[in-house]
């Protein structure tokens, strides 16, 4: 269990590692956020087509892969949110140096409880512990509510943008890690 500061109150989230039966709920959990955080923002014909399936395959390959953690958020016993980070994926960044956090969503009946902050928090541990200097991530351009969440956790858009598979923007946000 870890604990977060909200509202200068202590929020207390389960957090633990991902096993590969968590794919399925993972999965669920990442559909569900992206119909109510990007309608409006993608097109909702590509919105009303996401496949759960096909992406519960894609977190089971991950999560057996074992190399990088898949954070969970529980609630209740089931996931209510989770974050995956790696190296850095983009050719003008040092995989060496800097991690990514390639994905981080939290169930929108369970938005604003502080999962959303503790996972960060626990990626950017995660990240700082392996001896990476600094984290990025990639947010869409027009998603005001989660570039102010990024901004408030220390993250700022360091000018790097690119156009997803819809033509969606996207702004690269980073973060320079304290010592541990």
């Amino acid at each position: 269990m870890t604990s977060s500061r909200r509202g200068g109150t202590d929020v207390v989230v389960k957090l633990r590692l991902a096993e590969p039966k968590d794919a399925q709920s993972i999965a669920r959990v990442q559909d569900a956020s992206w119909r109510v955080a990007y309608r409006g923002i993608m097109s909702d014909d590509g919105l009303d087509r996401l496949d759960v399936a096909a992406r519960e395959q894609l977190w089971r390959e991950v999560l057996s892969q074992r190399e990088w953690p898949v954070f969970v958020a529980e609630d209740g016993g089931g996931v209510a949110g989770f974050c995956h980070i790696c190296a850095a994926r983009d050719d003008d960044l040092q995989p060496h140096t800097i991690a990514e956090i390639t994905a981080i969503y939290v169930d929108p009946a369970a938005w604003r409880r502080g999962y959303g902050r503790t996972l960060c928090e626990a990626a950017t541990a995660e990240v700082r512990r392996r001896g990476f200097a600094t984290v990025v991530l990639w947010v869409l351009e027009r998603n005001a509510e989660a570039r102010k969440f990024y901004h408030a956790l220390g993250f700022i858009a360091d000018g790097h943008a690119k156009d997803d598979e819809e033509g969606v923007r996207e702004v690269r946000y980073r973060k320079q890690l304290g010592k541990g």
